[in-house]
């Protein structure tokens, strides 16, 4: 897949145990890329 300069990359996290959903990320989250920083820390709250 090409990059997109113009595009908007987000990630988001979920942690499941078992098979069963656990924990989600609940905002977005810009990736690394031109003026993102270079660490990104995502907080999951339980569901």
């Amino acid at each position: 897949m090409g990059r997109n300069p113009a595009g908007l990359y987000a990630v988001r996290a979920t942690i499941t145990v078992d098979g069963v959903l656990r924990y989600t990320s609940t905002r977005i989250y810009p990736i690394i890329a031109a003026n993102n920083p270079g660490v990104v820390e995502i907080v999951v709250e339980p569901v």
